[in-house]
């Protein structure tokens, strides 16, 4: 039986090649990749000029080109060409990076975010305006401070005495300590209440003289004061019952009477018919053998508050020679070594950017002006083409 239809080469054409037919759920959710089909058709432009499509062609290229050296060149400026690289670390230095810390620090009191290369140029040398006469808590003598540097409202001070203290011992029962030089710690809690240790106080003892030796406003015994009449004077408590086994009858070899009086702590030299038969006197005690200045400064190896042990490096006591000492001891980079400590620090530095970068950087702009030139122009001349019909 033959088949009534006629065979019709263009419909044949159309099934086989898919168009006229009804997609399926799979093809509208999986569509075919374009390199499936035939793109080797004509596809006719948008409008019906081809000279305004070349016109826009041109233009569309020329933006692109343009584009891309107008970046490349932009990038290639040198206020553009180097950029900025950081880093943090705990190392103060890394060769080649410009490094900084990022908190601030105390430099012997200075409060700085300074750098160990910025402190070194900043440190001033020790002289006469920067080394300073102070005075210091419980120090009635006067000692120098060295200023360095100031940094805002904060000021690196270093001070040998401070130093020296700082370095010192309190021993609260001993008065001695092998290598070091003990005072008595104030307020002094001693029998005579003197500055003096042991060896101090030996030179410091004064012989009997009137300046040492009087009679008390309600008394005619005459008492000596070893330290001068603001200090206490010589006491009977230990002395008087030692010298008595000495003396039985309370009698010096060359005559003078001693005793003591209920009514004051002081050991008397009495019925001296004046102050030089006094002064006489006390000095036959005195140079009875266990009661002279050896006696007197054995009550300064004891003090209440203990005793303050110091090595022999004293602090200077002159202008010149804190300066010498600053200048000798102290240099910008003996100053300025805890710095490196100040971690963690930011390091930076400039690094060229490579021409592949400016390169990608300048073909990605590109890109963007043709698909954005390319839209606006396929937007006119789709208006242009509605407006003509």
């Amino acid at each position: 039986m033959t088949d009534p239809r006629k065979y019709d080469p263009e419909s044949q054409d159309q099934e086989s090649s898919g168009k006229g037919r009804k997609k399926s759920c799979i093809d509208r959710a999986l569509p075919s990749p374009d390199f499936f089909y035939d793109v080797k058709a004509e596809v006719q432009p948008i409008g019906s000029s081809p000279l305004m499509i070349r016109i826009f062609t041109i233009f569309l290229y020329l933006a692109t080109i343009g584009a891309f050296a107008g970046t490349l060149a932009y990038y290639s400026m040198p206020s553009r060409l180097l950029t900025k690289e950081s880093i943090v670390t705990s190392d103060w230095e890394v060769a080649g990076w410009n490094c900084r810390p990022l908190q601030k620090t105390s430099l012997h009191g200075l409060i700085t975010t300074w750098t160990y290369s910025r402190c070194i140029t900043e440190i001033q040398r020790p002289n006469v305006d920067n080394v300073i006469a102070v005075n210091k808590t419980n120090e009635p003598t006067t000692q120098y401070d060295f200023r360095f540097a100031t940094d805002n409202d904060s000021t690196g001070t270093l001070s040998f005495y401070d130093e020296w203290y700082a370095s010192s011992v309190l021993q609260a029962d001993s008065w001695q300590l092998v290598g070091h030089d003990c005072q008595p710690e104030p307020p002094y809690s001693n029998t005579f209440n003197v500055a003096h240790n042991y060896s101090e106080c030996l030179n410091a003892v004064q012989s009997p003289s009137n300046a040492t030796v009087k009679v008390p406003s309600a008394g005619t015994d005459h008492q000596y004061f070893p330290f001068g009449f603001d200090k206490p004077c010589y006491a009977w408590a230990d002395a008087f019952t030692p010298l008595k086994a000495t003396y039985p009858n309370q009698r010096l070899v060359d005559g003078t009477l001693f005793g003591y009086s209920s009514a004051s702590d002081c050991l008397n030299v009495r019925d001296a018919a004046d102050i030089d038969a006094a002064v006489t006197g006390w000095d036959g005690i005195l140079a009875t053998s266990g009661f002279g200045s050896e006696f007197i400064c054995a009550y300064v190896k004891q003090n209440g508050n203990g005793f303050r042990c110091f090595k022999p490096d004293y602090p200077p006591t002159t202008q010149e020679t804190a300066i010498q000492r600053y200048t000798a001891r102290h240099t910008p980079m003996s100053i300025c070594s805890p710095l490196k400590g100040n971690s963690p620090f930011e390091c930076t530095r400039e690094v060229e950017t490579p021409l592949m970068t400016r390169m990608n950087l300048s073909l990605a702009l590109a890109q963007a002006v043709f698909a954005v030139f390319g839209g606006v122009l396929v937007f006119l001349l789709r208006n242009v083409t509605r407006c003509r019909k």
